[in-house]
């Protein structure tokens, strides 16, 4: 259960950044970037799929982007505060 809400909180991430609906291949890459990454934790692991698959970066709070009038910062904010919630969750359940 947890784990089909945190991707979601992926995707949801993505496609604000996007700036647009994800396509399934979006998705399937975002997945996939997930599932290679190097990085540590899920929730970094799932920042890192994010930036490779949108060519959006977030660094800490800042996030590097031209803001469009369908995103805004505090909006990206809150769903990367969400993303990270639901990959503790996660996290949990699998341990």
């Amino acid at each position: 259960m947890a784990e089909k809400e945190f991707i979601k909180s992926m995707y949801e991430l993505a496609k604000r950044l996007k700036g647009n609906n994800l396509t399934e291949s979006d998705k399937k890459r975002i997945i996939k970037y997930f599932n290679t990454s190097k990085k540590t934790t899920t929730a970094e692991k799932a920042v890192d799929a994010v930036e490779k698959a949108t060519g959006k970066f977030l660094s800490g709070n800042i996030i590097y982007f031209e803001k469009s009038a369908s995103s805004t910062l505090d909006n990206i904010d809150n769903l990367l505060m969400q993303m990270k919630i639901e990959a503790s969750k996660w996290e949990k359940e699998r341990n």
